[in-house]
């Protein structure tokens, strides 16, 4: 039972069905399917490489020795859809709880994406820290609002698929589209020293708090709006029906997904 870890991402919406189209695809030794194509502009093989040698960076401090292993799910689950498959994705909730450490790859956020979200979370952090002086800077503010505008055009935030995964591993590192992730200096926790899911997740429940609080300068109700679409209040929460709630919000292709895709968290299979 060797350690290992595991990269969540998103990419179903985007697959090529066009076999005529020469995309360039991930090369995978020993396995017996064919690794689905995805739109280039979705993300391209050199991006899903370097957010794979990033989530197999990490070293055991038992051993000193580099883990060796990555669940990725085009990889691992059987992309032929049979039985096998089926197996494999009941199987996701142990498979992702049981990881050394989840990264979570916004295929399509640059480095410049990932500096916004440090200021968005610095900005709340600090809102959280002082919440009873009620002092903050407005163009701050105004700033840190205007990241959300920007959080929904990542297709992360639209997947019923992600949610299950955002509610098991909230410590999920961060990654961004070229794989790299962003040091963070947060006095107040031990395990964080990335940015990490958990600290969007809180970010965005501290704006949600302060639109129901009349904080003055705030744009309420349209912020409020820019949350709901985002799809991700009360994520933070171990609370399975508000997942349900999201999911049923999302608008997957199929329906069934809605539960279908976060079933396990119910101990459902």
């Amino acid at each position: 039972m060797p350690q290992y870890n595991a990269i969540a991402y998103t990419w179903g919406r985007f697959r090529e069905i066009d076999t005529s189209l020469q995309v360039p695809i991930l090369y995978v030794n020993g396995i017996e399917w064919s690794i689905p194509m995805i739109k280039p502009f979705h993300f391209d093989v050199a991006k899903l490489n370097a957010a794979i040698q990033r989530s197999t960076s990490d070293y055991l401090a038992e051993t000193g020795g580099r883990i060796e292993y990555l669940w990725i799910d085009i990889a691992c689950i059987d992309q032929r859809r049979n039985i096998d498959s089926d197996l494999e994705i009941g199987r996701q909730a142990q498979i992702f709880g049981h990881a050394h450490r989840v990264y979570v790859w916004l295929g399509r956020s640059s480095a410049r994406r990932f500096e916004e979200l440090h200021v968005f979370w610095s900005f709340w952090k600090c809102m959280y820290d002082q919440w009873n002086t009620g002092r903050y800077n407005q163009e701050a503010l105004d700033q840190a609002v205007g990241v959300l505008a920007e959080f929904n055009r990542e297709p992360w935030f639209s997947s019923v698929w992600t949610l299950q995964e955002t509610y098991l591993r909230k410590d999920a590192v961060l990654l961004m589209d070229n794989g790299e992730s962003l040091a963070i200096n947060d006095t107040h926790t031990t395990i964080s020293d990335y940015l990490r899911l958990q600290h969007l997740l809180g970010s965005c429940n501290s704006v949600w708090r302060s639109c129901w609080s009349g904080m003055e300068g705030l744009e309420a109700e349209q912020v409020t709006l820019q949350l709901s679409d985002l799809g991700i209040i009360g994520l933070n929460r171990n609370d399975p029906m508000r997942l349900f709630a999201t999911a049923m919000s999302r608008n997957p292709s199929n329906e069934e997904d809605c539960i279908y895709g976060i079933q396990q968290i119910f101990d459902l299979r």
